[in-house]
């Protein structure tokens, strides 16, 4: 029998938050962690479920299951060690995501798209310092087990039963992987099909350049001025764009991001908070939802931009349950921005 709760589960190291300022999910945390102290030997038992390794449940074999208990547990402890709280931005393409940001910072630092085909496409995250310092960026690039999912999920559809490059090369093989792709596109007339072959022959470009980058995070990238910031930005999270050159954006090899995280000190914000960009729903790339789609599970709060026209459209109702996946309980994590509202009828609300 044991009351005394186990340093494994120690609020100083899994849960630095705990020592901060109460909210509502401390206080829950903290009554299941009171809870699991008071529970004497079935403390064990639960304590097992919480290691690495399986270990086999004591007592007898019709015990109910408990498979969830652990990852629950997990995920909190993560939510409450983060430092910040992340809020994400998302819904379908073009319905001011971006702009809405750079109102709410009341400063222009993302680059806003002007076209299905040329809005974000990378993970940007706003992220809030406490002290002045000058505007910069940082960059994450995706694993090279990521970069191999992103890319396999694509190739992986029905519509590319044909494609001579379904799977992911090795680099020095990438270059010969371009070239197949680019003529076995040029004999396809599926639009939808063709956009996402273009795509994912320019993820084999960049990846064939800069396959040495996966992994990695580089230093900041300081910026003269919030102008210049937003410059850099449009030259890597907007793919696409037609004012940009591949020799100007190539540098950084764009299709290999994970995600560009924005440093910036904004005085009249609160430097415990991020906001997230995330790319938009129902572009002209199949990749951009499913990019969104894994992301929210990052998230602490979602803010999800819907038009009046489309409130039921299946990609918002996809993201959605992407969220509830990842926190079950929605209340006072998601809400929801209707815009177009002169356009909708009573039945369509």
């Amino acid at each position: 029998m044991t009351n005394s709760l186990p340093q494994k589960l120690s609020l100083e190291r899994d849960c630095p938050l705990l020592e901060a300022e109460h909210r509502p999910l401390v206080d829950a945390f903290n009554l299941i962690l009171e809870a699991l102290k008071q529970a004497g030997e079935v403390f064990e038992w639960i304590e097992s479920c919480l290691e690495p390794k399986n270990v086999a449940q004591p007592g007898p074999s019709n015990r109910p299951e408990r498979k969830g208990l652990r990852p629950r547990l997990e995920a909190i402890r993560t939510e409450l060690s983060c430092p910040k709280y992340r809020v994400g931005v998302a819904g379908r393409f073009q319905v001011g995501k971006t702009s809405s940001i750079n109102t709410v910072l009341e400063h222009q630092l993302l680059s806003e798209g002007k076209t299905a085909a040329s809005c974000t496409s990378v993970v940007t995250i706003v992220d809030l310092h406490p002290t002045p310092r000058k505007p910069a960026f940082q960059v994450k690039y995706f694993s090279q087990e990521e970069i191999r999912r992103r890319y396999e999920e694509i190739a992986g559809k029905s519509e590319f039963a044909g494609c001579p490059v379904r799977n992911l090369p090795e680099p020095n093989q990438a270059p010969a992987a371009v070239e197949q792709l680019r003529q076995w596109v040029e004999t396809q007339v599926n639009e939808e099909l063709k956009n996402d072959a273009e795509f994912l022959r320019a993820v084999l470009a960049d990846y064939a350049s800069g396959s040495q980058f996966l992994d990695e995070e580089l230093d900041p990238i300081e910026c003269d001025d919030e102008k210049h910031l937003e410059e850099s930005l449009s030259r890597i999270v907007t793919y696409g764009a037609e004012d940009i050159s591949a020799d100007e954006v190539g540098v950084l090899y764009p299709l290999l991001i994970k995600h560009v995280k924005v440093l910036v000190h904004l005085p009249d914000l609160t430097s415990t908070l991020e906001l997230v960009d995330l790319p938009g729903l129902g572009t002209v790339r199949t990749y951009d939802s499913t990019l969104t789609n894994g992301y929210v599970q990052e998230l602490q709060g979602l803010l999800l931009f819907v038009e009046s026209k489309r409130q039921n459209a299946s990609e918002l109702r996809e993201l959605v349950q992407s969220f509830r996946h990842a926190h079950r309980e929605m209340s006072g994590r998601l809400w929801a921005v209707i815009s177009q509202m002169d356009e909708a009828n009573v039945n369509q609300l």
